[in-house]
């Protein structure tokens, strides 16, 4: 391991650069982007390219394809907690490095898109600040050396989805889902928080590498069943009751990731945070945020438990296969993509809970190109529906499946594309979406292998999940692109200009499994297979039988174009609907009633709940302040009357009186002496007289 203090410090330029350029747009546009030309498009568009381009050149001077490999610090005090030092910095590995090239290059393609798909917004000045807050948020969370900074990070990333989810925030149900999604992520930020205190309260710091190697040792040991405090190190970070932190800590990074994920049961808000643009949905919601909890697990994989990885392989697994039996009866184009990312995070956390993070960054990668793509490619059509909508007023919805058919035609580039992600999201050999998830399977196949037993239930559901997933795809395309339209006056629509077509041709290239293995059957030479960790291809296929290895692949060969041109011919011809949903798909349409079951058992009683505390401290709380506001008033207006008419009354006839008698004397003070003399005489004699009269 290696420090900036011995390594080329242009890395550490460009990194920053490629981190700040993005934070110099949000704060450029905030402040005067509604008096740059083009709204501050251009001006956005621009640092996110030059922001790229940094990061290309960090990616090609750190990047290496076999392990181990180097990582580059930089770190400098940030503040101290007692004798307690936190420092705030930057790593450069493997893995950082790729998620920087990763998000900064979709993020440059979705803003060039984003000139045309946004174009004429009322509200187009805002909505590149908040792409730029979103990408520096995002590169800060992959680049962070620190959890505590990645944990900062990870909200402004929850907040960035939160702004623009609700962006047309006229929209009900656009401000609705802002708010789900907001309050769903909040609970797995508790997790976040959870964690954080656990791993500082263990190991005294926020230092990803030092938690890492000092925790990963510690389960290393208790594996080995030596006691815990043995790995300690000579200031006794980790203490003898580390197992039970090192637990929490890791159910708490879980929790958050699953969150950020969309992983069940917290994956509802994802669905609904389609209601923003496609454009956002594409970048936020399918390529880059969504992917931010397996990034998260992957990069605090030494943390975590064996019976906490089981438990994310069966929620992985069971979140794919859910979702994609959702997107099976999905009529909304955006609707069906969005169950997809679910299902195609579910992989992820498959690769990751069967202890091959290194498969789960792969398709991490080659999902993010491909469903990216297939967001650009739905929102081309749909940005296009909408102005044949408004030119002919037809009462048709935009995203609405039933309504197109027969687009390849009126856009033939946009078929193509979308052509090749969806072969890519099918897993189709010679695209990388077959490579990245063979590499899950096949390692999921011998995790189950050596387990045992019900086990191999997983890596089975994983296959069953990828049929399905041929069929929900292949029943999309069918739908939108092929037969005769639908609605005749949708035979008018037209292309995207360059600024959407370009961006979607260039990610159809990277759709092609040439840019990950030269082999297009094999995962053997995959440079991601080894470039995190020690374990390669070879490493997964230990302990796979080759009848597993060639079924997977006569099924990629054979299976998954079967079930492609079923779904083509149960579809492409389709005139008409029914307008009534069978049981099956009532269920399945409807998300299996999760939304509804979450309804009764956690929102219903908390607004019971909050309906109760009103009336409590309306009728009762307010009440008895009403009343003792009363009283209290009651007994000042007593006090009131006591005061003005008896004291100030007493007071008042004492000065009455003092002042009568002031007036009585001062009738004596004339200046005379002969008058005060007469007086004392006189006074003298009254005095003689009443000694007389006492006398006698």
């Amino acid at each position: 391991m290696t420090t900036f203090a011995s390594a080329n410090s242009s890395l550490l330029f460009f990194a920053l650069a490629a981190l700040l350029l993005p934070l110099l747009s949000f704060i450029l546009l905030s402040v005067s982007g509604k008096r740059l030309p083009g709204k501050g498009d251009w001006l956005a568009t621009g640092l996110t390219g030059l922001s790229f381009v940094a990061a290309l050149l960090v990616f090609m001077g750190v990047f290496q394809s076999d392990a181990p490999h180097t990582s580059l610090l930089f770190k400098l005090e940030w503040f101290r907690i007692g004798n307690t030092t936190i420092e705030a910095g930057i790593t450069l590995d493997n893995l950082s490095v790729l998620m920087l090239g990763l998000v900064t290059f979709i993020s440059l393609l979705v803003h060039i898109y984003s000139m045309a798909y946004m174009k004429g917004d009322p509200r187009y000045h805002r909505y590149w600040p908040y792409l730029s807050l979103f990408v520096f948020s995002m590169l800060g969370l992959v680049l962070s050396g620190n959890l505590l900074i990645t944990y900062m990070c990870w909200e402004l990333v929850g907040v960035a989805s939160y702004l623009m989810i609700g962006f047309w925030f006229e929209r009900p149900k656009a401000a609705l889902a802002s708010q789900k999604s907001f309050i769903i992520n909040r609970l797995g930020d508790i997790g976040f928080l959870v964690a954080l205190m656990s791993l500082f309260s263990l190991a005294g710091t926020f230092d990803i590498q030092a938690l890492n190697q000092q925790i990963g040792d510690a389960l290393r040991q208790a594996a080995a069943a030596l006691p815990l405090s043995d790995t300690a190190d000579a200031a006794g970070a980790i203490s003898g009751t580390a197992d039970v932190r090192i637990y929490i800590a890791a159910a708490g990074l879980t929790l958050a990731a699953f969150a950020k994920s969309a992983q069940f049961p917290l994956h509802t808000w994802l669905p609904d945070a389609m209601e923003g643009p496609t454009s956002v949905s594409s970048l936020i919601h399918a390529a880059t945020m969504v992917a931010a909890g397996v990034f998260l697990l992957a990069r605090m994989f030494p943390l975590f438990p064996g019976e906490l990885l089981d438990v994310i392989a069966v929620a992985g697994t069971f979140t794919a296969f859910l979702a994609a039996t959702v997107a099976l009866v999905q009529f909304d184009i955006k609707k069906v993509l969005a169950y997809s990312t679910i299902s195609q995070l579910g992989f992820m956390m498959l690769g990751i809970g069967t202890g091959h993070y290194e498969a789960a960054i792969f398709h991490l990668v080659t999902h993010a190109f491909f469903k990216c793509l297939l967001f650009l490619g739905a929102g081309a059509v749909i940005h296009h529906i909408h102005e044949v909508k408004h030119h002919h007023n037809l009462e048709i919805g935009e995203q609405d499946m039933r309504i197109m058919g027969g687009l390849r035609r009126e856009m033939p580039l946009t078929f193509w594309v979308y052509t090749l992600a969806a072969a890519a999201l099918a897993g189709l050999p010679f695209f990388s979406g077959f490579l990245s998830k063979e590499m899950i399977l096949l390692g999921s196949f011998g995790w189950a292998l050596e387990k045992g037993g019900f086990w191999l239930l997983i890596p089975l559901s994983a296959v069953a999940t990828s049929l399905l997933t041929a069929w929900y795809i292949g029943r999309q395309w069918s739908l939108v692109f092929m037969g005769k339209s639908r609605t005749p006056a949708l035979a008018h629509v037209k292309e995207g200009n360059l600024k959407m077509k370009i961006p979607m041709a260039v990610l159809g290239v990277f759709t092609l499994f040439i840019w990950f293995s030269l082999n297009p059957f094999s995962t053997s030479d995959i440079a991601l297979a080894g470039a995190f960790s020690a374990n390669n291809t070879a490493a997964l296929l230990q302990g796979v039988p080759g009848i597993i290895t060639w079924g997977l692949l006569l099924l990629a060969l054979v299976g998954l174009p079967a079930v492609l041109y079923t779904a083509f011919r149960g579809f492409s011809m389709k005139a008409q609907f029914r307008e009534k949903e069978s049981g099956l798909e009532n269920f399945l349409s409807r998300g299996w009633y999760l939304d509804p079951v979450y309804n009764a058992i956690f929102v219903r009683p908390v607004l019971w709940l909050g309906n109760s505390m009103q009336a409590i401290d309306k009728k009762l709380v307010d009440g008895f302040l009403h009343l003792l506001e009363r009283l209290v008033r009651s007994l000042s207006k007593v006090a009131a009357w006591l005061d003005k008419v008896i004291v100030d009354g007493l007071v008042n006839a004492i000065g009455g009186r003092a002042r009568s008698l002031g007036d009585f004397f001062r009738g004596f003070q004339t200046g005379r002496v002969q008058q005060y003399m007469a007086l004392a005489v006189f006074g003298l004699m009254i005095l003689y007289l009443i000694k007389i009269v006492l006398d006698k």
